[in-house]
Order: C-alpha cells, then structure tokens, then sequence
C-alpha cells in the first residue's frame, strides 16, 4: 500500500549534509524520503541498501541506521513522480547550485499542478547556507515559469503554488566534515544541529519533523548563528592562518586565539541580547556562546583552515560574520575590540593567501574601507589597521 503524501519528503542533493543532517531528520520522522541526486553509484546504492549508517564524530561516540530511504536521478521521471507525492521538499546542494535545480523543481510542479492535481500541501526549504536562502528557491522558480509557453500551464501552475505552496527560509546548522566510513553511504556528523524554519511563510498542515523548529522571527535566529558561530569560527580560521595551524581543533587549542575569539563572540553576543531583548537574554546565550567553542574544541571533527576561511571578501561584507556584528555593536555604543582583531586578521588571510602579494599600508586601508564601508576617518579602520601590521609580523616571523 502507498506511502500516504503526507509522510513522503523529497531531498535535493544526497551528499554529505543531505544525509548527514536534514535527510536524516526527515527519516527518523517516519518520512519516507527520496534523496535527488546526480551521483548515479549514490541513487543505485541507496536503491540498493535503503538505509545507511550516521557515525557521531564526538566524545560520545555513537552511530545511528537510517531506514526507508531511497534514489532517483535529478531531472528523470522518478523525480516527478517523487515531488508530485511529497509533502516537503527539502534542499542541500550548495546555494550555487539552486539555480540549476530550479527548473527541475518547476517542471514537478507544473505535472502535480496539472496531472492528476495533488491539491495538498507543499512545503519547499532551501536547507542553504545563505541569508534568504528559500526566498531565492522561489525566486528561481518563479523565473522558470515565467518561460513556460503553455499559458493554461503556467496559470495553473501559478494559481497552484500561491495556494499549495509554502517557501520558509530557515537557518541551519551542523558540522559535516568530510568523512569516509565502511560503506559508500556512510556519513560522520558532530551531534549538534539546528534547524530553524520560519513559520510564517509555511502553508498548513506543518510538517511534524523532530529536529525542526517553528519560529516567528526568524531574523533573530539567523544573526545569532551568523554573529556567533560563523563569526567565532572565521576569526579561529583567519588566526590560525597568522600562526600557521592547518586545522580548527588545533587553532582553538591555542590560548591565546582562544581567549580573543570567544571574547569577540562575547563582543557580539552582547550586541544581539540588544537587539533581540525579547527572545535571547544574556545567560542563555553565554551558554550558546559556550556550546559552540566546545564544538570548535572537538577533536573528532577535523576542519581545514583554509576551508572555513576560504572567500573573504564575501565574509567580510556589510551584514555578513564580520562586519555585521561590529556594526550591530556601534548602535548600541559596545566595544568591539576582539571583534576588530578578527576583522583585521581577515583582511590579512585575504591579501597574503588569497592575492598572495604584499601591500603597503595606505593599500590596505584602502581596501578597508571600501570593503566595509566605513569611512576613512572612522577609528574602526585605524584599529584594523593596527591590529593588521601586529598581525603581519607575527605571520611572517613564522614562515
């Protein structure tokens, strides 16, 4: 007998994050889950086993089986046939890649919009990690059919997703590191993980999966893990990078970055409490502050350096890790100090192994200030500058 829709989820991307984290949430909610990928030797495998093994890369070693999973090829029939059942549609595929999966999530919905109408409700989650990330799934797909040349098809594609359809952005978070266990399918997760949903952009019935949580303010939720965790994580990365570390385990191990990036996640944190009075107090997020250092501390998750600190321009933008909690924190009058420090230790990581070239220090200042918009005279920018050329030193007396 069929799975009734209502327990059917369909993830886009079958990696590791797809079934080390939202897949598997989905799973272990009693979903019948169909992983879309284009890794053949994956779907075949997944056919094959219809189950695979999660191993708890922390101090408490552990491992978990999930069951009633299985394949289909990105694009093939199976796919349509696996959207025009599901009730949620998940993704983790890389936000670069949302618009190529995009047209493939249009083409499923113009079939259930009409081909034999399923009239219940979808939800669709870009599980990215990206600001806005669903509302740039819609997006796409709304641009897709846009192109559809079949006026009736359109219009009842469209009149479908405005009445069917719900695109809530969430905010996720948890470690995947790349790992390789017994079997093809195997995944090594940290235990931790969040998945925040916003409930105000979901269509009822809501999906009832353990591991997800309904939030009306999802806004909050996304600077805290940004002006937390991504940035307690890039200031490790980019001061490890000065004193030549290779991992993050081994970066936080030292007393000295450790002391600065918690003190700048304490810099930042007191900036969100700010901002966000009615929804985090300060000792609750001191004890998030220090769940994610122990996260950094974990032995069994090994995270490259150059692999959290790689892009940093794009993390050394306006509202991004860096910047964003350095500007939260002026409104407010609250010292940034160790925040500056891993801002100018950014800049560093990106002039010295990114452009791979020395500049003069009107260069840098320049750079500075065009990247976060600061004015020239602001002290922030002299602070940078400051904290870059200490920096600087202590990089190259190590080479």
């Amino acid at each position: 007998m069929p799975e009734h829709s209502s327990n059917i989820a369909v993830q886009f991307g079958a990696g590791n994050i797809g079934r080390g984290f939202i897949g598997a949430l989905l799973a272990k909610s009693n979903y019948k889950v169909t992983f879309l990928d284009i890794d053949e030797e994956v779907v075949n495998t997944l056919n094959k086993q219809h189950a695979y093994k999660i191993e708890y890369l922390d101090i408490e070693k552990g491992s978990r089986e999930i069951k009633n999973v299985h394949g289909a090829l990105t694009g093939s029939p199976a796919m349509i046939d696996a959207i025009h059942e599901a009730s949620i549609i998940t993704t983790a595929v890389g936000a670069n890649i949302l618009k190529f999966i995009a047209p493939e999530i249009c083409n499923a919905l113009k079939a259930r919009a009409t081909r034999s109408p399923n009239l219940r409700t979808l939800n669709i989650i870009a599980c990215e990690n990206l600001v806005g990330n669903t509302s740039l799934l819609k997006d796409l797909i709304l641009k897709s059919l846009a192109e559809e040349q079949d006026e009736t098809i359109r219009k009842k594609t469209e009149s479908y997703i405005s009445q069917h359809v719900g695109f809530p952005n969430c905010c996720v978070d948890r470690i995947v590191p790349p790992y390789k266990g017994d079997a093809v399918l195997d995944v090594g997760v940290e235990r931790f993980r969040e998945w925040i949903v916003d409930e105000t952009e979901m269509k009822k019935p809501y999906p009832e999966i353990d591991g997800m949580t309904l939030t009306k303010n999802l806004t909050a939720y996304v600077q805290r893990k940004l002006f937390t965790l991504n940035t307690g994580h890039a200031i490790t990365a980019y001061l490890g990078f000065v004193k030549h570390y290779d991992t993050i385990d081994q970066a936080i191990a030292d007393k000295d970055i450790c002391s600065t990036v918690l003190a700048a996640m304490k810099e930042s944190g007191a900036a969100l409490v700010k901002e966000h009075s009615s929804i985090f107090n300060k000792e609750d997020h001191e004890q998030y502050i220090n769940k994610i250092l122990s996260r950094f501390k974990n032995p069994h998750v090994v995270d490259e350096i150059d692999r959290v600190g790689r892009e940093p321009k794009r993390k050394l933008a306006v509202n991004d890790r860096l910047i964003g909690p350095c500007n939260m924190a002026a409104k407010y009058g609250l010292p940034v100090d160790h925040l500056l420090r891993g801002v100018a230790a950014a800049f560093l990581y990106w002039v010295h192994a990114e452009m791979e070239e020395d500049k003069s220090e009107e260069e840098v200042r320049k750079l500075v200030v065009e990247t976060t918009e600061w004015k020239g005279d602001d002290e922030r920018v002299g602070r940078v500058i400051e904290n870059y050329r200490e920096l600087e030193r202590e990089w190259k007396s190590k080479q």
